[in-house]
Parts: C-alpha cells; structure tokens; sequence
C-alpha cells in the first residue's frame, strides 16, 4: 500500500476532488492576470526612466518597484477578504444539505478531524493563489528594492490572515444549516468586525481624554486617565495587521513624513502613555498575528463541539436518578414493617418465602388456607368419575314399574 502524506481522510478526498476541477486553473490565470496588468503600469515607468539616462538604471528609484510590490500586497488582501468566506462557509453546511453529514459522524474520525479537514481544503486554494502570485511580485527582484526574506514574511502574514478569516466561515456554517446563510452571516459578521475595531479605538481614545481634559480644566484634578488600551482593539483587524508589517519593512509617504507603522504614532505623541520604544507598538504585527490564530483556533473548537451528535447529559437527570433510587430501597422497609403488622393467623399459616435471588428467579409457594380441601389422589377422583356416570345412565332409563302402572290407568 502507498503511504499517504495526508492523513485527514477528509482533506485527502476534497483536495483530490476539488483541486482537479477546471475552474480552480481558471481562477488561478485570472488571478495573475490581473496582478500581471496592475504591475505592467509601474515595469513601463521603471522601463522608459531607464532609457531616459545615458548611464543606465543607476539613477532609478527604487521605491517605483516597492510602490508597485505595496499594490500587489494590498491587492491579494482585498481578495483574500472576499474570497476566504465564500470558499468556507459552506464546507460543513453543505454536507448538512446533502444529508452526509451523518455517514462523515459514523467514520472513526473525531469531529475535530473532520473540522480541520474542512478547513484546510476549503483555504488551500486561497494560499495557492497567494503561493502563484509569487513570480509576479518576484518582478520587483529585476531593479531591487525588495529581498527574499522580506517577500516571505509578507506571505507568511498574508497566510495567517487567510486562516484568520477561513475560522468564521467554517464557525457559521457549522451554526447553521444553509449554505447561503452561512455566508450571509460570515460576511456581515466581519464587516461588523473591521468597522467594531476602528470605531472602539477611535472612540475609546477620544472618550478618554475628553474625560481627562474636563478634570484637568474645569476641576483641577490631575489625573493619569487614558484611553490607550482601547488601541489594542485593532489586534483583530487583519488590516491593520499587513498595514504595519509592510510599513516597518518598506514605510509609507514621502520624505517629509514617513510612517513606520504603529510605532510612529507613538513617535508623534497620539498617545498619552505609549512611546515609540513600547514593546507592543515594535512587535504589533507578531501579538496581532498571535491573537488572531488563538482566536482561529478557538472558533475552530467551538465548530467542532457543534456538530457533535452526542451531548452530556444535563445534571437535572442524574438527579432524578438518585431519587428513583432512594423510592427503590424505600418498599424494602415498608414490606418488612406491612409482615410484621399481619395477624398472627395468617403469618401461622404461610410459610415464610425464601429470599429470591437476582441471578436465577425461583417460583414462590402459595400457602393453602384452611378452608380449602387438599388435592385429593388419582385413585378417589377416578371412582368419583364412575359412580357419576353410572347415576347418570340410570337417570336417562325409564323405570318398568311406573309404565305399567300407567297403562292400567289408561
């Protein structure tokens, strides 16, 4: 037998069902398609500057092709967004529809198995999309500017935010039992999302130091209050998260004011307790990614447990099962009170029955009153028997005597 590399049984069926379909190649060259027209734009500027300088390419800048690497990022981010919840919020829901769902449970796989094998063979295409965008966003090696291990770790946060968003859908369609519903719900969920983040930060900061400013002026009292915790909120924003891991590594703006991601705005002074040397501003983009697969992991056994078909039992019934055995041993006294409370007669002339075993049911004895006549033998019953037929026969002949007598009177 072949050693499978894949040991989800589920994974292993849908990768080799699903990835042999035509339109998943289609997809694939309509996805570079058009990352290879968005990036014609800047490989022609580049192009044309080039030959505009009589000592070649020297001159060029290098932020024309991490301009057009940035575009390319963002571009695989808004696709992974829409893409990610209509490839996994039907991938339990739709088993339901087709009523197989039952045959998968019967297997030997656990439910958390299953789940994971969902999963990853609904989000493989998505990464196989991000892995064959590689040789298009590998141009910007011609003219430098960006590295190897630079085009990596983008890939790698790109990767994280495509699990991040795959454990929603796969959370709604194991809630729900139809297909378009769970993906009605996944998408109005993350959008609630990406909108809930900016708008608790936003506010919370804002709040706070309204707050802090009307003690300070009206009251003068002196307060410390703040609103920076409120920032962490946009852990959850996988926007947020590719926003700072591409500007720590390439920046955005112009030479008069770059940011850096989150640690420039500490640098700027939007907080009041948080500077540019904060730890969690530094390594923002590895909490928000370490939040975000905590998070994935968490919906993921959260998924599991619902398609479970067996539930504990709730405590109310063990309960009642105490109580059904405590009324079982309570007869047991009352049957030995009802014995001893019976006339003397009565117990005189029953014998006292043998205590029944639970293994082997013996026959209890009836007791004979006094009153009724014992069995009679064989013998007796069968004389009984012929003087009753005689008695009848004799009824059945006419007697002589009486009909003489009653033709003389005639």
């Amino acid at each position: 037998m072949k050693k499978t590399i894949i040991k989800n049984a589920v994974l292993r069926k849908d990768m080799l069902l699903d990835m042999k379909k035509p339109k998943v190649a289609v997809i694939m060259l309509l996805f570079n398609v058009l990352l290879g027209l968005v990036s014609l734009p800047f490989l022609g500027s580049t192009l044309l500057l080039a030959e505009g300088y009589s000592y070649g390419a020297a001159d060029l800048s290098y932020r024309t092709m991490i301009n057009m690497f940035l575009v390319l990022v963002w571009l695989e981010t808004i696709a992974i967004f829409f893409l990610t919840p209509a490839l996994t919020a039907g991938c339990v829901s739709i088993e339901k529809e087709r009523q197989t769902m039952d045959v998968l449970l019967t297997t030997r796989m656990s439910t958390w198995q299953i789940i994971l094998g969902k999963y990853f063979s609904s989000i493989m295409l998505v990464i196989m999309l991000l892995i064959s965008g590689l040789p298009v966003m590998s141009l910007v090696f011609i003219y430098g500017g960006v590295s190897l291990w630079q085009l990596f770790l983008i890939l790698l946060v790109l990767i994280a935010t495509t699990m991040f968003l795959a454990s929603f859908g796969v959370f709604f369609s194991a809630l729900v039992k139809n297909t378009i519903v769970s993906v009605i719900l996944t998408y109005i969920f993350l959008g609630v999302l990406l909108s809930a983040t900016f708008s608790v930060s936003l506010f919370g900061i804002g709040i706070m130091e309204n707050i802090r400013d009307t003690l300070e002026w009206e009251y003068n009292i002196t307060t410390n209050i703040n609103g920076d915790g409120f920032i962490f909120a946009l852990w959850l924003n996988p926007f947020v998260t590719i926003f700072d891991s591409t500007a720590q590594i390439f920046g955005y703006g112009d030479e008069y004011l770059t940011i850096n991601g989150m640690v420039t705005l500490g640098e700027e002074g939007v907080f009041y307790s948080m500077t540019e040397k904060n730890i969690f501003l530094n390594l923002w983009s590895l909490c928000s990614v370490i939040v975000q697969l905590l998070i994935a992991f968490l919906l993921l056994r959260w998924s599991a447990h619902l398609i479970k078909p067996v539930k504990r039992k709730p405590k109310k019934f063990k309960s009642n099962l105490n109580g059904v055995k405590r009324s079982n041993k309570a007869p047991v006294a009352n049957k030995e009170a009802t014995t001893e409370a019976m006339p003397r007669t009565v117990a005189a002339a029953e014998p006292v029955a043998a205590p029944v075993s639970l293994n082997k049911p013996e026959p209890v004895a009836k007791a004979v009153p006094k009153d009724e006549t014992v069995a009679e033998p064989i013998e007796a019953v069968m004389a009984k028997e012929e003087t009753t037929s005689e008695a009848v026969s004799d009824a059945s002949v006419p007697d002589k005597d009486t009909d003489s007598d009653a033709g003389n009177e005639q």
